[in-house]
């Protein structure tokens, strides 16, 4: 989980509050006292002891004070969350990185990760379809076209892998979506690209 600093009303960068050496926060500790979970697009404040200072390319990474709990202070509107920063560049787009054997544009090499500094896009999407797959390993996976390129990723997102584990296996179109896009830390020399965030426009009443 992860999203952007406000300071004066102005998005600044990126933080992922982690409370662990893997760049996770354990459910507990990411919820509001009622016990329930953020939601994209929700305004909140946390506290944080400092950055992780990690030498690799996830620099947003900040270590989560566990002592106190998440307060929710308000919500985004659609245009509010179209005005945030986003990105219409390819995503980490690396030309000697092959695809795996189930994504599309999906990966980059660790040579490659090791040259940034940043870990996190956000983007819209008009269209994004959503694939459960059933199989010895289970999967849910995002397909979506941008800035010319058609992406195939492993969704992250919390809320819809939950809902995934009571559909049936198939495909599920969406329509338009803001996306917070992440690149993992490295495995088995590639650092993959994956869908951590997914905001439907079918949420919001108005605007």
């Amino acid at each position: 989980m992860a999203g952007l600093e406000i300071r004066n009303r102005r998005a600044l960068g990126w933080i992922r509050p982690v409370d662990s050496a893997d760049g996770t926060v354990a459910s507990y500790f990411r919820q509001y006292e009622d016990g329930t979970e953020p939601r994209l697009g929700d305004v909140l404040t946390l506290s944080l002891e400092g950055p992780e200072r990690r030498s690799d390319h996830q620099q947003e990474n900040h270590w989560l004070d566990t002592k106190i709990r998440w307060r929710k202070d308000g919500e985004l509107t659609w245009p509010q969350l179209r005005s945030l920063p986003m990105t219409d560049e390819r995503l980490w787009h690396d030309n000697m990185a092959s695809d795996s054997g189930y994504g599309l544009n999906n990966r980059v090499r660790l040579s490659f990760a090791q040259t940034m500094t940043t870990s996190l896009r956000l983007i819209w999407v008009s269209r994004l379809q959503i694939e459960v797959v059933r199989s010895r390993h289970d999967r849910l996976d995002g397909t979506f076209d941008f800035a010319e390129t058609r992406y195939r990723l492993s969704i992250t997102d919390p809320v819809y892998e939950l809902a995934s584990r009571y559909q049936n296996p198939g495909t599920y179109e969406l329509g338009e979506c803001l996306l917070t896009i992440s690149l993992g830390a490295s495995f088995a020399g590639f650092c993959y690209k994956l869908i951590a965030g997914i905001v439907e426009r079918s949420r919001f009443a108005d605007g």
